[in-house]
């Protein structure tokens, strides 16, 4: 019986050094690509999910490039819904909320 014990503790601990292994070599050789790029997110009324779409837009900043800014562009916010929006600006440096009549101006 310790032995099956012995061989499944052995068998994850391969299976965990493997697993880390492999997160380091992605961190070390994953491609990339410096794209110029701006990641748009149009929001109106109460942007009830706007944290979480602005989180999965950092995600991906991460992947194109550092320097990617992130426009939360004003189609019609509620005033909750843009102190929110002023909130994320605040907390991350590449967020910026403009108004939809701005975004033309903004991307020339």
């Amino acid at each position: 019986m310790t032995l099956l014990q012995d061989g499944v503790i052995a068998l994850l601990a391969a299976v965990g050094l493997t697993a880390i292994l492999w997160l380091i070599a992605d961190m070390i050789f994953r491609r990339r690509e410096e794209v110029p790029a701006v990641l748009l997110l149009p929001v109106k009324g109460g942007a009830e999910e706007m944290e979480y779409q602005v989180h999965c837009l950092m995600e991906l900043r991460a992947r194109t490039g550092r320097y990617t800014p992130i426009i939360l562009t004003d189609c019609g916010l509620q005033q909750e819904a843009r102190n929110r929006a002023e909130k994320l600006t605040q907390m991350h440096t590449c967020v910026t909320v403009i108004k939809a009549e701005e975004l033309s101006r903004y991307l020339q």
